[in-house]
């Protein structure tokens, strides 16, 4: 494959992986303004896992990053040994009814910017303490190995 090609193969999955989470989000956002429940049930439909448009945006964000070369980097290894960590504890269901009400709390408080600015600093925060969870638990697992 030529550089050309290969370039825009990587644009490609970028521009789609981008298009379908606009569409996600736009989705999301305006029943919020009609009926709560319809919202609800809409919002709950478009957040699964098993939402088509869910699973050809994480192939191609998956694409995107086939053709990014960044060599091996131990950090960033290092970081995704607790990728799955995040996921567990982001989907557990003694956690997960908390983190919804967390959510709506900052959605009915707060608008626009601030409130996408408060939610992916949210995320962020839960990513870090499940990665530091799981590092702790990689730490013992070892200990108790040797």
């Amino acid at each position: 494959i030529g550089l050309e090609a290969y370039i825009y193969k990587k644009r490609k999955a970028l521009s789609i992986y981008l298009l379908l989470s606009l569409i996600s989000s736009i989705i999301i956002f305006v029943p919020l303004y009609g009926n709560e429940v319809v919202a609800s049930i809409i919002k709950d439909k478009v957040l699964a896992y098993n939402n088509p448009l869910c699973i050809v945006s994480s192939v191609c964000f998956l694409l995107f990053f086939l053709r990014v070369d960044i060599g091996v980097n131990r950090y960033i290894n290092w970081l995704a040994k607790s990728s799955f960590a995040i996921y567990l504890i982001h989907c557990n269901m003694l956690i997960l009814p908390f983190y919804k009400r967390f959510m709506h709390y900052l959605y009915i408080n707060y608008d626009g910017v601030v409130v996408l600015a408060l939610v992916s600093f949210s995320i962020l925060c839960i990513a870090l303490c499940s990665m530091f969870i799981d590092k702790v638990r990689i730490i013992v697992w070892d200990r108790l190995i040797h």
